[in-house]
């Protein structure tokens, strides 16, 4: 198990200006409108995203309609009709740029399961090992 930042996935052709370089502040993002995949009881995107933003002084506008595939959310996003929460160690995808949010308000839990009959079950923990420093390497701004 590894913990991480979230981030933000955005249009190349929405306000990708000089202060959204590296990051972004969940205050500028108010009049944003969310794009979130279907409600899963085990994962509460909107309760999280909403907590996240209360402090940032807004609610976070969510489009009615949830997106549980990928290439269609990155279509929506790369169109500009909204942003989206986006794992840390995401890559950028075509018409698509991702962003860090200011301070890490949202913070992931990410799972690796390996079967028991695998050949990979006695190197767990140098697996596990390896996908830490690759997840760090991605995501976790050094200083």
């Amino acid at each position: 198990m590894a913990g991480g930042c979230e981030g933000l996935a955005c249009s190349c052709g929405r306000r990708v200006d000089d202060s959204w370089q590296d990051r972004v502040g969940l205050a500028d993002l108010a009049d944003e409108t969310w794009l979130l995949p279907p409600y899963d009881a085990g994962c509460d995107d909107y309760g999280a995203l909403a907590d996240a933003c209360a402090p940032a002084g807004f609610a976070p506008r969510v489009s009615p309609h949830r997106i549980g595939d990928l290439r269609v959310l990155c279509d929506l996003i790369a169109q500009g009709v909204g942003v989206s929460l986006a794992q840390g160690a995401a890559r950028a995808r075509e018409g698509v740029v991702m962003r860090r949010f200011t301070g890490d308000p949202l913070l992931g839990r990410h799972l690796l399961a390996v079967h028991r009959d695998s050949p990979l079950f006695g190197a767990r923990p140098l697996l596990l090992d390896l996908v830490r420093a690759a997840f760090e390497a991605r995501c976790v701004t050094p200083g």
